[in-house]
């Protein structure tokens, strides 16, 4: 049961308590926050039956109306009123004792839905900034939440070890440990330097990462390499070949096409480029 439906089953039975038979009131969020968590309207409905004003009535329920709430073993609230409206403001302890309480996750979801969650999924290209941070906050605590109400949840961090960008950061590792100009599209930041001496810049890399993210308490169940899973088995040409076959690619300007307005997009994405590259999309459909 929601919080707010348990604030308006312990009202009706003080409603009932005090035999006041009135209908139309509800508890809802108040547009103004800081009027508190939830809000009940109920004092404007009694007033023509009490011949009191809204706000005395509302002062007079909140009064009395925090010991009721205790006595109905609803505890963590704290109860105001404020222009005729009764306020409840839900403290973090009542939260974490909800979220806490097995029966809650077992009411709200039954399911046998099995989910894999991918997120950061940095580029192995450079340390984990405050970005990737969040992401990892936010999918961590999204993972945890699906596992608690009984989901099976997978995470997984997907690499993005092929392409340009990974040449970049070989020639950029090469340029300063060969004492030369970075290329044009080379990476400058002083963690280069760190990488001269590596033998694989891109798997120490990626390995810092899992180990900055453990501290952070976020650990994946799988490390899904674009290269070793779908370039290097090559799947990636699998697809391309498949859908080529079925009629779903053209060329143009030596670029391979894939006919993505036949479902709905806005333009043709590219597969193959004219250089004869392969685009993120065209591995991104091997992957899925």
């Amino acid at each position: 049961m929601l919080i707010r439906d348990q604030i308006k089953q312990v009202l009706e039975k003080y409603l009932e308590l005090k035999e006041w038979d009135i209908s139309g009131w509800f508890v809802d969020v108040p547009k103004d926050r800081s009027n508190g968590d939830y809000s009940a309207n109920i004092a404007f409905l009694l007033s023509k039956k009490l011949k009191q004003s809204p706000q005395k009535i509302a002062d007079d329920i909140a009064g009395e109306i925090q010991t009721f709430f205790i006595n109905q073993k609803f505890n963590g609230v704290i109860i105001s009123s404020l222009r005729g409206f009764i306020n409840f403001d839900i403290q973090i302890g009542r939260c974490y004792m909800r979220l806490n309480d097995k029966s809650f996750s077992k009411k709200l979801i039954e399911s046998t839905d099995k989910i894999l969650l991918e997120y950061v999924s940095a580029n192995p290209t450079g340390p984990l900034h405050i970005g990737h941070g969040r992401w990892a906050a936010l999918g961590d605590s999204l993972t945890r939440i699906l596992k608690h109400v009984g989901y099976n949840v997978q995470t997984e961090f997907y690499i993005n070890d092929a392409g340009k960008q990974i040449e970049n950061l070989i020639k950029s590792v090469e340029a300063v440990k060969n004492k030369k100009e970075l290329p044009l599209d080379g990476y400058a930041g002083d963690y280069i330097k760190l990488l001269v001496d590596s033998v694989d810049p891109v798997a120490e890399i990626r390995q810092n990462q899992e180990k900055t993210l453990k501290t952070f308490r976020v650990v994946f169940d799988i490390w899904y390499s674009e290269k070793e899973s779908l370039h290097n088995t090559n799947e990636v040409n699998k697809v391309i070949e498949k859908i080529t076959k079925d009629g779903l690619t053209y060329k143009d300007n030596n670029a391979l096409f894939f006919r993505s307005t036949d479902y709905g997009d806005d333009k043709d994405r590219v597969l193959i480029k004219d250089n004869g590259e392969y685009t993120y999309f065209s591995a991104d459909i091997a992957y899925h």
